[in-house]
C-alpha cells in the first residue's frame, strides 16, 4: 500500500499536517495565554485607575466609609480575589483575600496622592487578582485560538491533497497505467491526460512519447540485424558443415581447437562418415614440422602463408596432399590462433606427378629421359664437386637388339628394352641414375665412386644380367649383348655433354674390341 504514490503523498502531506499544526498550536498557546495574562493584568490596572480618586479621598480623609465603598466596587469584579486600602495616618480597609503590603505576588500597586498635593503619597491601594479565574480565561481562549489554527491546517492540507491528487496524481497515475499496458517495441503511445496537453505533465508525454518511438525503431532495427545475424549464421554454418574443404582452428602449440566435418571426410576418404576429429596439427599432416615453419614464418612475415603438404596416412594407403591456406586470428581474449582450410589436391597432383613423369621418363622403360638424365647428371656432377666425390657416367649401346625386331617384330623389341631396363634398375642403387637416350642406348650415372675398381664390379655385373636370356613367350628366349663405354669425372674435367662424349668414344671402341665389354675412355679396355 505505501508503495502507491498518491497514498504516501497523502500520508505526508498529513504528516506535515500535523506536525504545523501541532508546532503552531503550541506557540499560538503560549502566545495567546500570555497575552490573556497581560490583558488581565491591563483590566485590573485600569479597574485601579478608575477607584484611585475615590481611594485617595479616603485615605486623605481616613474614612472608612468612602475607603469600603472603593474596595466593595473593585471586589464585584470576578478577575479579583481581594482588595486592600491603607493610608499613613492608619486607615487600613480590607476585602477578600487581599494582599499586604510585602504580601505574596503578583498583586495590582497603585500609590494613592494626596487631592491638594499631588506630588505627596498619603496611601496605596493594592489589588490581588483571582488567579485561577484569571489562568482559566486565559487557557480557554488559547486552547480556542490553538483549535482553530489546528482545524486551519488541516483544512489547507486537505485542500492541498485534493489539489495535488486532482492536478498531479490522478494523471501520473493514469499515465503509469498507460505506460505499464503498453509493450516496448510495439505500436502504441501515451495519450494527454484532461488540461494537462500544454503543462510539464503534457511535456512529459511527449517526451515519453518520443523514447517510445526511439525505442521501437531501435528495437525494429535490432530485429532486423538480429534475423540479417541469425540469416548469416546459418548460411555460415551451412557453409562450415557442408563445405567441401576442411576447416580447423589451432592454438599456437598445435592443438586443433574446432574443425568441419569436412576435414575428417578428407582425412578418411573411405570412411566419409566415421571417424572423429583430430586434435592436433600432428593428426593432420605428415610433415607437421613444415607447417610449423611455415606458421612461424607467417608470424613474422605476413598474416597469411599457403602450401601444399601431404596429409598423414596409414603406410599402406596411397599418398594424399592438400592445399593449406593459413591464417593468423585473435581470439575474443587476445590469444593469437591459426585458421586452416584445406582443399584435397591429391587428384592435381597425382595428375601433376603422373605429367611430371611423363615429361621426365622414357614412356616405354620409365626410365628418366635424355633432358631429365642431363639435369639429374649436371646436380650429380655439382655435388661431386662440392663433396669431393667421383661419378663414373657408362653408355651402353645394346648388341645384336637389331635382329630381335626384324625377326621378331617392334613388341618383341619393346620387352626387350623393358627387360634391359628392369635389370638396370635391379642392379644400380638408389642414389645412381638410369636413363635410356633412345633406341637401344642407355646411360648409367654411378655417384660416390673411388676408382676404377669399384666402377668394372658394377660394369661386370651389369654386363652380365645383361647378356642373361630374355624370355618373349612360351619357349621362345632370345639375348643381346652390351657394349659399355666409361669416363669418371675425377679423371676428365668437363660437363655433362663433355663427358657423353668421351663416353660414347669408349663405348664404340669396346664394340670395336669385340662387344660385349666395357671400355673406359682412355682406351684401357677391362672386361
Amino acid at each position: 500500500m505505501l508503495n502507491r504514490l498518491h497514498v504516501r503523498v497523502a500520508a505526508t502531506i498529513a504528516a506535515i499536517a500535523l506536525l504545523l499544526a501541532v508546532v503552531a498550536s503550541l506557540v499560538s498557546f503560549q502566545r495567546t495565554h500570555a497575552r490573556e495574562l497581560q490583558a488581565a493584568e491591563r483590566a485590573l490596572l485600569q479597574l485601579g485607575e478608575a477607584v484611585r480618586p475615590t481611594a485617595a479621598i479616603a485615605a486623605y480623609l481616613d474614612n472608612r466609609d468612602i475607603a469600603d465603598d472603593a474596595i466593595h466596587g473593585l471586589a464585584r469584579n470576578d478577575s479579583v480575589a481581594g482588595v486592600a486600602l491603607t493610608s499613613r495616618t492608619g486607615l487600613a480597609a480590607r476585602l477578600g483575600d487581599a494582599a499586604a503590603a510585602g504580601g505574596r505576588a503578583p498583586v495590582v500597586r497603585l500609590a494613592l496622592a494626596s487631592p491638594f498635593s499631588p506630588g505627596e503619597v498619603i496611601g496605596e491601594l493594592l489589588i490581588t487578582p483571582r488567579q485561577e479565574v484569571i489562568a482559566r480565561r486565559a487557557r480557554d481562549a488559547a486552547l480556542g485560538q490553538a483549535l482553530a489554527l489546528a482545524i486551519h491546517t488541516f483544512l489547507v492540507a486537505l485542500a492541498v491533497m485534493w489539489v495535488v491528487q486532482r492536478m498531479f496524481i490522478r494523471p501520473l497515475k493514469r499515465l503509469a497505467g498507460d505506460l505499464h499496458r503498453l509493450t516496448p517495441g510495439e505500436p502504441g503511445e501515451l495519450g494527454y491526460p484532461r488540461g494537462h496537453e500544454r503543462d510539464e505533465i503534457g511535456g512529459l508525454v511527449d517526451d515519453t512519447n518520443r523514447l517510445l518511438r526511439l525505442v521501437k525503431d531501435q528495437l525494429d532495427s535490432e530485429r532486423r540485424l538480429r534475423a540479417e545475424i541469425e540469416t548469416l549464421e546459418r548460411r555460415f554454418r551451412t557453409i562450415y558443415e557442408r563445405a567441401s574443404a576442411g576447416i580447423f582452428l589451432a592454438d599456437p602449440e598445435g592443438r586443433l581447437l574446432m574443425s568441419n566435418p569436412a576435414l575428417c571426410r578428407i582425412l578418411t576418404p573411405d570412411r566419409p562418415r566415421a571417424g572423429e576429429a583430430p586434435a592436433s596439427l600432428d593428426a593432420v599432416f605428415a610433415e607437421p614440422g613444415r607447417v610449423v615453419e611455415r606458421i612461424r614464418r607467417m608470424d613474422a612475415d605476413a598474416s597469411l602463408a599457403a602450401g601444399d603438404f601431404r596429409l598423414r596416412v596409414p603406410a599402406d594407403a596411397p599418398q594424399r596432399w592438400v592445399h593449406c591456406l593459413l591464417a593468423k586470428v585473435v581470439d575474443e581474449d587476445g590469444t593469437p590462433l591459426v585458421e586452416g582450410i584445406l582443399h584435397d589436391i591429391t587428384d592435381r597432383k597425382r595428375q601433376e606427378q603422373k605429367i611430371r613423369f611423363q615429361a621426365e621418363h622414357d614412356p616405354l622403360t620409365h626410365l628418366l629421359n635424355r633432358r631429365s638424365a642431363e639435369q639429374a647428371v649436371a646436380a650429380a656432377l655439382r655435388h661431386a664437386r662440392e663433396s669431393k666425390a667421383g661419378i663414373a657416367l657408362c653408355l651402353i649401346d645394346l648388341d645384336h637388339f637389331k635382329p630381335i625386331n626384324d625377326s621378331h617384330g617392334h613388341e618383341a623389341g619393346d620387352r626387350v628394352l623393358v627387360e634391359i631396363a628392369r635389370r638396370l634398375r635391379a642392379t644400380l642403387r638408389q642414389e645412381d641414375i638410369a636413363a635410356r637416350l633412345g633406341g637401344d642406348e642407355f646411360l648409367v650415372a654411378i655417384n660416390g665412386v673411388g676408382g676404377r675398381g669399384d666402377v668394372e664390379s658394377v660394369a661386370r655385373k651389369l654386363l652380365e644380367r645383361l647378356l642373361a636370356e630374355i624370355p618373349l613367350s612360351e619357349g621362345v628366349t632370345v639375348r643381346v649383348g652390351a657394349s659399355m663405354g666409361i669416363v669418371l669425372s675425377g679423371e676428365q674435367a668437363g660437363d655433362f655433354a663433355a663427358l657423353l662424349a668421351l663416353a660414347d668414344a669408349a663405348m664404340y671402341a669396346a664394340k670395336a674390341a669385340g662387344r660385349n665389354r666395357f671400355h673406359f675412355h682412355d682406351g684401357d679396355a677391362a672386361g
